[in-house]
């Protein structure tokens, strides 16, 4: 099973082009593997002809940067980080800054928005949320990345975090497996001193199954600030990083939680992120 297919209930891409109808955006939060999640969806999504707007309202490494991200442009203007203000022309045609990575694909295609470039780590500035409503009338699908974790496995989010577009029709919160057993400190959690008050994980305490449970479950935790109509996916990922018995306890810890979600997922990277997928619910 193929993530896109695992959210296919919850998912309606318009195949046909751009429009108004259906249920076409996934905003994703939490760490463990957002970015990844983005890309493995904006791929599968173009190899059905759809057209994929790929942006984040917080930032994300410029993939002009990165090896292995495939993506046909990257459209940046400085409008689309301002409320009230309609979205640039260059977005129903080919014009504005373009880069490619090797070639186009044939059909559908993947644009990478942003609102600004920031030099200093090779990153792009995120767009206000109100703008991700709009780019679903370009394009037949929207990618949100609406957190950020300093590529740590798991987090919990501050105040301001995360930024989740009401237009959202999924919320995919991650959490990486591989913070299991780990002591709960700054090298394995985004915000330590949040996580370990909000989920009782004392600092240089190992992280349990239950505490990544309270994280999922708590209106502070992981789906915070999530539209209210929105489908929430709770995805476990790398769970090739645990050894087979350490995976069935795992399974066991989180199957006595009864967590509550409209789907839950188990994620493995062996090949690429997420092809090898495992529904918990």
């Amino acid at each position: 099973m193929e993530l896109l297919e695992a959210l296919s209930p919850f998912f309606d891409p318009c195949v046909s082009g751009a429009g108004t109808s259906g249920t076409r955006i996934i905003a994703i939060v939490g760490a463990g593997g957002k970015t990844a999640a983005l890309f493995s969806l904006a791929e599968s999504l173009v190899a059905q002809g759809v057209s994929v707007a790929l942006t984040t309202t917080t930032q994300i490494r410029d993939p002009r940067y990165e090896t292995g991200r495939r993506f046909d442009r990257v459209l940046i203007d400085a409008s689309l980080m301002v409320a009230g203000t309609p979205i640039p022309d260059a977005f129903a045609g080919s014009s504005g800054p373009v880069a490619f990575a090797g070639e186009p694909f044939a059909s559908g295609g993947i644009t990478v928005v942003a609102g600004a470039t920031i030099v200093e780590g090779a990153k792009l500035q995120g767009i206000h949320p109100e703008k991700v409503r709009l780019l679903a009338g370009s394009f037949g699908a929207v990618l949100v990345e609406a957190d950020g974790a300093k590529h740590l496995p798991v987090k919990a989010p501050a105040g301001h975090e995360p930024v989740v577009p009401e237009a959202a029709s999924v919320v995919l919160g991650i959490i990486g497996l591989d913070c299991l057993g780990k002591p709960m400190d700054g090298r394995t959690v985004h915000r330590p001193e949040l996580f370990g008050e909000l989920v009782g994980c004392a600092v240089g305490q190992a992280i349990e199954a239950r505490h990544l449970a309270s994280l999922a479950r708590s209106e502070r935790g992981l789906f915070k600030g999530g539209p209210p109509k929105a489908a929430k996916v709770l995805v476990f990922n790398k769970a090739d990083v645990l050894e087979r018995e350490g995976l069935e306890s795992f399974l066991e810890r989180i199957d006595e939680e009864r967590l509550d979600f409209d789907r839950i997922l188990l994620c493995s990277r062996v090949r690429v992120p997420y092809d090898r997928i495992r529904e918990l619910r």
